[in-house]
C-alpha cells in the first residue's frame, strides 16, 4: 500500500483506506494503493474525467459538461458516446469496479477512490494550514496536458489558480505561526 497516502488519510480519521487514491496535486494519477502502482496511466482522457469530478466533489458535474470539456468539437450523440466508451475501459481497467457514479451528473465514487483535493479543501475549509501544505505537492495536474481538450485546458489553468492562491495563504499562515514561536527553521 502507498505508505505517504495511508499516513495521509487516517491523519483524516476518514477510516480504512480506499483501493485507490487519485493524486491531482504535482502532477495526475490514479494509484491503486494495495499494490503502489499507477493505472490506466495511458488513459489520459480517463485520467482527466476523474479530476474534473474530483473538483466537482459531491456536487457532480452533467455528462455534457465533462464531454464539452474533453471532446467539444464533435456532435453531442458522438461526444455522449465517447464519454461512455471511456468510462467503460477505465471501470474495465479497475476490474470492473465503479470509479464514476451517478446518472445526469458524474460523481467520483469515494467508496472507491480518495482523492488529494478533497483532503486539500477539507483541510483548507478546516483551517488546517499544515494538512494543507503537505497536501500539495506542486500545481494541480502538473505537466498534465491534453493538446487536442482548449475547454480542459483552460479549465486546469482557472482550478491551478484557485488551488495555487489557497495553497500560498495557507503557507503565509504557517509562516507567520513559525515566527511568531521564533522557529526560523521552520
Amino acid at each position: 500500500m502507498g505508505g505517504h497516502v495511508h499516513v495521509i488519510y487516517q491523519s483524516f480519521g476518514v477510516g480504512p483506506p480506499v483501493r485507490y487514491s487519485l493524486r491531482t496535486f504535482g502532477g495526475l494519477a490514479l494509484i491503486d494503493n494495495e499494490t503502489g502502482e499507477p493505472v490506466a496511466e495511458n488513459r489520459r482522457k480517463a485520467l482527466a474525467i476523474l479530476a474534473i469530478l474530483a473538483v466537482a466533489g459531491d456536487l457532480g458535474v452533467s455528462r455534457d459538461k465533462v464531454a464539452a470539456y474533453l471532446w467539444g468539437d464533435g456532435t453531442p450523440d458522438r461526444v455522449r458516446g465517447v464519454l461512455k466508451q471511456t468510462l467503460y475501459i477505465i471501470k474495465k481497467d479497475l476490474a470492473d469496479a465503479e470509479p464514476v457514479i451517478g446518472g445526469p451528473d458524474l460523481r467520483l465514487n469515494r467508496a472507491l477512490i480518495r482523492d488529494d483535493l478533497a483532503l486539500f479543501e477539507q483541510a483548507a475549509g478546516e483551517s488546517d494550514s499544515m494538512q494543507v501544505v503537505d497536501l500539495y505537492r506542486g500545481p494541480f495536474l502538473d505537466g498534465f496536458h491534453l493538446p487536442d481538450a482548449p475547454r480542459f485546458a483552460h479549465w486546469v489553468d482557472t482550478q491551478r489558480d484557485r488551488l495555487a492562491r489557497t495553497f500560498a495563504s495557507h503557507i503565509e499562515r504557517v509562516a507567520l505561526a513559525a515566527m511568531g514561536r521564533g522557529d526560523s527553521q521552520a
